[in-house]
């Protein structure tokens, strides 16, 4: 991407654009605004009406108020995006839920904003499920699409990677997940205390957003199977409307079976989420959806054993870790093994992973 000229008294006016606040977006938002206003840039984001209302705008966003501007707007296909980069006047704008805009962009074939374009590859793999010459199609037409978007004038697509990703040779720029952790021995058990996470029990976690995708219904029917051994599952996080009788249910059946479950339902602010993935024994990625995992990079880092189900990149992250993490199929029956031999093991030890402020650099 060509660099963008300013003069030395003009800040660099950077223009970041997510109308969702679902997931880490966010998150990610909020390492870009720090990154940016560190380097002395005028930011802006611009987001939806409906966003500023929503617990991860105060959570995230609400503490930058006076530092940057905030604007809304109700369209974000390619030629809005290119628009509102110029009523901005942005030198860049970055645009970090950025694969359907990058695959849309890339077929255009040219910016037609003013100065750069950054964006972020949220799922670089497809879907593991279907038939396996489509997925393979699909995977080679994104590879395709990204290849082609780097090399357009003013244009930085960039591939999220896991947390446990180290650089290497790769012919798209790319970055690895970040991970952002604070948390000490009395937050751990504060949160503890809180949750009343007995000491007694080896305890699994299905922590951050939970929606369907995380599978908390098989994560708990899996506990439901395993023998009465002193095991409990704690479901802590926003659980998606949709799914919500579901989980309690599940919850019913694991705790009709000897198991103790604890269910918080709502969304925790970053400090209790970092101190909750430190104070498990274990936590519980079983994935239906490919991509990385933020909850990895924090276990990884406070040295939290992880089980990893379903999706074919957390394998990937199992195989380098084999100390810390397993793999295993997405059903009932093989969560139910894994839970009842990972009890067994002692607490590894931690692992270092990227920065938040490497993150943001890498998309500003």
């Amino acid at each position: 991407m060509a660099a963008v000229t300013i003069t030395d008294d003009e800040p660099n006016r950077t223009l970041i654009i997510e109308p969702s606040p679902d997931g880490h977006r966010f998150y990610y938002v909020n390492l870009l605004i720090a990154g940016a206003l560190r380097r002395g840039d005028d930011v802006t984001l611009l987001t939806s009406a409906a966003s500023l209302d929503r617990p991860e705008f105060r959570l995230y966003i609400k503490k930058w108020i006076g530092e940057i501007k905030v604007a809304t707007a109700e369209k974000f296909a390619v030629q809005d995006v290119a628009r509102h980069a110029r009523n901005f006047s942005a030198d860049l704008t970055v645009v970090p839920d950025g694969d359907a805009f990058t695959f849309r962009l890339a077929r255009t074939r040219r910016w037609r904003g003013p100065g750069a374009v950054s964006t972020l590859i949220m799922r670089e793999s497809v879907p593991s499920s279907g038939l396996i010459g489509m997925r393979f199609a699909k995977k080679q037409l994104k590879a395709l699409l990204i290849r082609r978007a780097n090399r357009m004038r003013n244009v930085r697509a960039t591939v999220l990677k896991s947390a446990l990703w180290r650089a290497s040779s790769s012919d798209v720029p790319a970055v690895a997940d970040p991970v952002s952790v604070q948390t000490d021995r009395l937050a751990i058990e504060a949160v503890r205390s809180q949750l009343m996470l007995d000491p007694g029990t080896y305890w699994f976690g299905v922590i951050g957003v939970i929606s369907a995708r995380k599978n908390p219904v098989i994560v708990l029917d899996a506990l439901a199977a395993c023998p009465p051994i002193s095991l409990g599952v704690v479901i802590a996080g926003q659980i998606d409307q949709q799914i919500l009788d579901e989980v309690l249910d599940a919850a019913a059946r694991a705790r009709s079976a000897g198991h103790r479950v604890v269910v918080e339902n709502r969304l925790l602010d970053s400090d209790e989420l970092d101190s909750l993935v430190a104070a498990v024994d274990c936590v519980v990625l079983a994935h239906s959806n490919e991509g990385p995992s933020g909850i990895l990079g924090k276990a990884t880092v406070t040295g939290t054993r992880i089980i990893t189900a379903g999706a074919v990149s957390l394998a990937s992250d199992a195989r380098s870790h084999p100390d810390m993490m397993s793999w295993h199929v997405l059903d009932v029956a093989s969560l139910t093994d894994a839970f009842t031999l990972t009890s067994r093991k002692q607490r590894p030890e931690k692992v270092g992973a990227s920065s938040a402020a490497d993150f943001a650099m890498a998309l500003l």
